[in-house]
């Protein structure tokens, strides 16, 4: 019998690449929690204009980083969930 990647040793739950993905949704999310706090701040002060824009413009790319590890994350639970044999593949 030939040993494919996904039967010759157990799953881990959740999986490496999952694991990788929350992580990096977590960084992303801490960011986004501090630029916001620097955008509360900066609001306040007219001459903060130069930072409020370069806040907004790393949370618009923060939002795209969000949207690829998220569909990275929603992967990784697919592999898993056919691995463990719960979604099945038809040919």
């Amino acid at each position: 019998m030939e040993c494919d990647k996904r039967s010759c040793k157990p799953i881990e739950i959740p999986t490496d690449d999952e694991v990788k993905a929350l992580n990096a949704l977590r960084e992303i999310k801490d960011r986004v929690r501090s630029l916001k706090n620097i955008l509360i701040e900066k609001e306040n002060n007219s001459d903060a204009r130069e930072g409020i824009e370069k806040a907004e413009k790393e949370l618009l790319q923060l939002k795209t980083e969000w949207k690829e590890w998220e569909k990275k994350r929603e992967s990784a639970a697919r592999e898993r969930m056919i691995a463990l044999g719960h979604i099945r593949l038809d040919n």
